[in-house]
Order: C-alpha cells, then structure tokens, then sequence
C-alpha cells in the first residue's frame, strides 16, 4: 500500500482524458440538466458504475461450475447449430440429384426421339425412362420427411 490515505473530501486528484470518444459522452451526458454544472458528478457516477467491472476483471476468480455450465450451454447451441446446417446441406444435395436426374431423364428422351423412337408418354411418367417428375416428387416429399425427423 501508499501509505496512510487522506479520505479528506476536499483533495483534488487530476485525471487526463486522451481518448476523445469518451469526451465524447462526457460531454453528451454533461448536456442533462442532472450533470449540467459537475463534471465531478459525471466522473464519479462513472466510477460507481465501471469500477466494480473494472475491478472484476482484474481480481475476481470465477469458479468452474459457472465456466462449465456456460461451456455446456454454447455446446448446445452448436450442437443445435449444426444440425440445422446438416439438414440444409441434405436439402442442397437431393436438389441437386433432382436436377441431375431430371437433366438425365430429359437427355434419354431426346436421344431416343432423335433416334426416330416414339416415346410414350405413360411410360415416361410411370418411370420407365429413369427418374420422371411424378417418381422424383414422391422421392422429393419422402427425402424432405427424412431429413425433417
């Protein structure tokens, strides 16, 4: 310690603020009619509200049980996180092969109308030229309910 401290309300410390953003709300707050006339008074409920934090930060020990339970929570929230990106990119990749097999399908079927075949269209949508919009919806709706369990 300094030393003997002199609580005597009348001495004078001076402070030097470099940082002009606190200047800043100094002055804002200094605008209020209750700070108006006391720069003292501004600086002072400063220190009653930031010093306990200040200090905290510096000296206070946390214990484990509340850095395990925090730990556990954000656990959670990236288990939580990262099953909602699992179910989209599932989403992404049977677009995907619907796309793929869709592009397919249609390729098939202009090689065999170019090859002079008539294609039938009951066929076409009962799957016999590979995957058909009506097979890929239903395999669409049934994916989507898998994912969304």
């Amino acid at each position: 310690m300094r030393g003997q401290r002199n609580t005597d309300k009348n001495i004078r410390k001076y402070i030097t603020i470099n940082d002009m953003s606190l200047w800043e709300y100094i002055d804002k707050i200094m605008e209020l009619d209750e700070y108006k006339n006391s720069f003292n008074k501004v600086i002072n409920k400063a220190l009653y509200y930031g010093l306990p934090i200040f200090y905290n930060s510096l000296f206070k020990s946390y214990d484990n049980t509340s850095l395990e339970e925090n730990e556990k929570n954000i656990n959670e929230i990236n288990e939580e996180l990262l099953n909602s990106i699992i179910k989209l990119l599932k989403e992404i990749i049977l677009n995907a092969t619907i796309n793929k097999s869709i592009l397919c399908s249609l390729f098939e079927i202009k090689g065999l109308e170019l090859e002079g075949y008539q294609i039938d269209s009951k066929k076409y949508r009962n799957g016999v030229f590979r995957d058909t919009p009506d097979y890929l919806l239903n395999y669409e709706a049934k994916v989507l309910r898998d994912i969304r369990k």
